[in-house]
């Protein structure tokens, strides 16, 4: 029962990691769009700084997604204080690369956790199903004590109404020899006391 609950606790603890990791993998996985984003900003404005194109060459629908990208990845600050500066997007873009690593540290040290979570997982496992089995041998011994027991009770109880059949018989004879001899004696005294008297 033990074993089973340790099993169950790993388990759950487990599902627990695979939940973090999972999290964290949207996380990274979003932020390197985001990070794509804005290194597609980064250069419609360095094309903006050299030759003016700016998004030239998009079709609407992608000048539009380009703009609504650009306008969700840029800080509030800059939205209200006029153009945003190329400094500015690189500022940006180096803090999100700083978090994409410390987000790639943690998913690595997710998934080390998941597979020490795993390994003591598959460890319980195998206690579980080592457990399982002494039970199943520990029943298989104990019904076969219960047979060896009820056999000897079967064998005691014979033996004992054997003893006490024996006794009975023993008990009986020595009464009737007892009464023999007492017979025997008062026949002989009594044949004694008629020849004394002729």
């Amino acid at each position: 029962m033990e074993a089973n609950k340790k099993l169950s606790d790993m388990t759950a603890e487990l599902s627990k990691a695979q939940e973090h990791a999972r999290r964290f993998q949207e996380l990274l996985t979003a932020e390197r769009r985001k990070q794509k984003s804005l290194q597609h900003a980064l250069e419609q404005e360095m094309g903006k700084t050299k030759g003016g194109q700016g998004a030239a060459g998009l079709s609407v629908a992608a000048q539009r997604a380009y703009v609504d990208t650009l306008t969700e990845t840029l800080s509030p600050q800059s939205k209200n204080h006029g153009p945003t500066r190329l400094e500015d997007v690189i500022r940006k873009n180096e803090v999100v690369m700083i978090e994409n690593r410390g987000l790639r540290a943690e998913v690595r040290r997710l998934h080390m956790e998941n597979s020490h979570l795993l390994h003591r997982v598959r460890f319980s496992d195998s206690n579980a199903h080592y457990m399982r089995n002494q039970v199943v041998s520990n029943v298989a011994d104990r019904a076969e004590l219960l047979q060896r027991l009820e056999k000897a009770e079967t064998q005691y109880k014979e033996l004992e109404s054997s003893l006490t059949r024996q006794a009975a018989e023993w008990v009986n004879k020595r009464k009737s020899e007892k009464n023999g001899r007492e017979d025997h004696k008062m026949g002989t005294g009594g044949a004694n006391s008629s020849a004394r008297c002729q």
